[in-house]
Formats: C-alpha cells, structure tokens, sequence
C-alpha cells in the first residue's frame, strides 16, 4: 500500500481503527474545508503520529467537481481510500468517483471494515486491532491524568476489600457519615472511634491494623481517637470516602471477563492538552469488542439522573453512540431513573447483596 487516504470526522475512532487495521505508514488525512473542529482535527494528527504514523493534511470540499476531480487524479492503484459512515450522501458519491483510481474501504460505526473486492465491499476480520481506553481519549487530543488500577490490584487493597464485603452493610453505615478528619496541610487522619458503635469500632480497628501491617500508614493511638499518617493517599479512600468499595467491585467484576480489554478505574482525563482547566472523572472504563464500556458507581441515591447525564455526555464524547454507557448502584432502580436510562441508552445494574448480582448484571450489559 502506498497511501492510506481518512476522511476527518467529529468521531477520529473509526480513523484510528483504520489506521491501526491497515497500517500503512503514511497517512493522507482528507479534511472538508468546511469542517470546525479543532480539537478533533489536532488531536487525530498528533495521535496519529505519537503511534509512528507519517501524515499530511489535504484540504478540499466534498461537493466541489473541481476539487474531486483534482484529487482523483492524486490517486493511484496501491492507494486506500476510507471513508466512514456509508449512509452519507457525498462519502457514496467519493466511492464512485474514485473506486475505479484505487482500493476503497467503509468503516462503519460499529467499526466494522468493509473492504472492495472488485464491484463489491466485503467485510473484513479486524482481530489485530484492540483498542484501549488511552485510544478513545487520546485520539481527539485528551489524555489521562491519574487512574487507579494499579491500586487496586495491590494485595494490601485486595485485603482490604476482602474485609468490607465480608462486612459490608457494617462498613457502609460506619461512614454515613464519615467518622474520619483529614487535616491536608498535614497529611494526617483523625479517625474518631468514639463516634462508632462496637461493631463499627471493630471493623475500622481491623482495616487499620490491615494497612498498618501492609506499611502503608502509621498508627497513633489515643483514647478518643487514632490518628494515622499515610504514605500512600490513596488509601485514605478505604476509611473516608463512601464508594470506594464499588468502584473497586465494579473494577474486578469488570476485569473478570476474557474479552474486556485495559480496564481502569478513578480515571481522571483532560478533553484536550490545551485547555486542561477542568478534569473529568470515570469511575471504571474499559474496551469490549473495541467499543469503550464507561461506567459510573453510585454508593448512595442523590444525584443519580445527574449521573446519567455525565454518563451519556461522556460516553457520545468519546465512544459515540455504540458505547457501552453503565450506571452501577446500590440504590434501589425507581421507574423514572429506568426511564431516564432508557431515553439516554444507559444500562442500570444493581448490587444486590453480593458481587455476584454485580457480575451477572454487567455480563448481560455486554452480551
């Protein structure tokens, strides 16, 4: 192949899919003159070159005769044209002018490729391209700030987690509200053992004693209250913060199936290098079938129709309309959050009780 010629687009995704597919080392990226959008147009550049893709930008106007015509004549045998989204007028009109001065491609958006085979497009098999998280953000100039899956497959956290679940319902009243001061200058954590009956008291005593044994604070005990000095942060979360514990569930539950691929947690991403005033945040995200599963874990009943607005700006951001757009909660499902959901193409899931409901539900999301 001499060229790979894309057609830019607000969804670089089906872009990056044919240029991961393919892999031809020099890339055309065909821009209409009348597309505004440089966030999408910046970032496919820089993405594409960061993956060790030659590029070159030519600019044209896809209803313009002249223009067509000027670049057919650019065009030569060993070239690949892909075009998305086969329903529009003009990317059918491209595929007749130019099918016969080289090979053409659709990537739909299902990201399914479909190649010429002399008069006719025949799918074609894409298993070597696996798209991760870090594509789906970076290919219009976002990238990843902080996550938190390292955390949590460390073995002091997997203990931890071990302990809540076997005490769960404990462990979720213990921090409503939370018994724990976190002084930030410091670094220190006041937990007040007063405040906590003696089932609670138990089960904070035996997560401190789990941390301490695993170095990750320091303990200093008192009659009122223990005071702990962190080493890493992050666990400040397991003792102060309400939805740790499910975001942490839904990673593993997630992580759980063979076909899901990077999954993340406490995923922190700017939409752009350039303006990286304001982050945003995705409790647990992953690739299924190379569409982004985007999930949001809620812990408590406020603010869940809030929830799934971020849920769906997120998910059309990033992963268009096939993405997988999940809300996990402990709350129960009232008809008119299941309404909401279904206007807005998010799936709910409820834990029940254990990991198991967690499990079976997500597993019917991505059937």
């Amino acid at each position: 192949m001499n060229k790979l010629y894309i057609l830019q687009t607000e969804q670089n995704i089906l872009n990056v899919i044919a240029a991961k597919h393919f892999d031809c080392n020099n890339i055309v990226i065909m821009k209409d003159r009348a597309f505004k959008s440089p966030f999408a147009e910046d970032g496919l550049t820089t993405y594409l070159r960061n993956e060790g893709f030659r590029t070159e930008t030519h600019t044209f106007d896809p209803y313009d005769r002249n223009d067509l015509n000027e670049l057919s004549q650019q065009l030569k045998k060993d070239d690949l044209f892909v075009v998305p989204n086969s329903r529009y007028a003009y990317t059918l009109n491209m595929v007749t002018l130019f099918r016969d001065k080289c090979r053409m491609a659709f990537v739909e958006e299902d990201g399914d490729i479909y190649l010429q085979e002399g008069e006719h497009f025949k799918e074609v098999v894409k298993d070597q391209v696996d798209l991760e998280v870090e594509d789906y953000i970076e290919n219009f100039g976002g990238y990843i700030k902080h996550s938190s899956e390292v955390l949590f497959e460390e073995p002091c956290a997997n203990t931890l987690f071990k302990k809540i679940i076997q005490h769960l319902n404990t462990y979720r009243t213990m921090l409503k509200p939370s018994p724990i001061k976190m002084n930030y200058d410091t670094g220190y954590v006041h937990v007040d053992m007063q405040r906590l009956n003696k089932s609670q008291k138990q089960l904070m005593t035996d997560l401190i004693n789990i941390m301490v044994r695993y170095n990750v604070c320091a303990l200093k005990e008192k009659s009122t209250h223990n005071t702990l000095i962190f080493y890493d942060d992050e666990y400040k979360d397991f003792i102060g913060k309400v939805g740790t514990w499910l975001e942490m569930a839904t990673y593993k539950a997630l992580s759980n199936f063979k076909d899901v691929d990077s999954p993340m947690s406490s995923v922190f991403f700017y939409w752009n290098r350039k303006v990286s005033s304001v982050s945003n945040e995705i409790d647990v995200m992953g690739t299924y079938d190379n569409r982004l599963v985007l999930i949001s874990c809620k812990d408590t009943g406020n603010n869940l129709e809030k929830a799934l607005y971020e849920l769906f700006t997120h998910g059309e951001q990033l992963g268009f309309d096939k993405s997988f757009k999940v809300l996990v909660t402990t709350s129960e499902l009232y008809p008119q959050l299941k309404q909401r959901a279904k206007e807005l193409g998010i799936h709910l899931v409820r834990f029940d009780k254990d990991m198991r409901s967690l499990s079976v539900g997500l597993k019917q999301v991505l059937k």
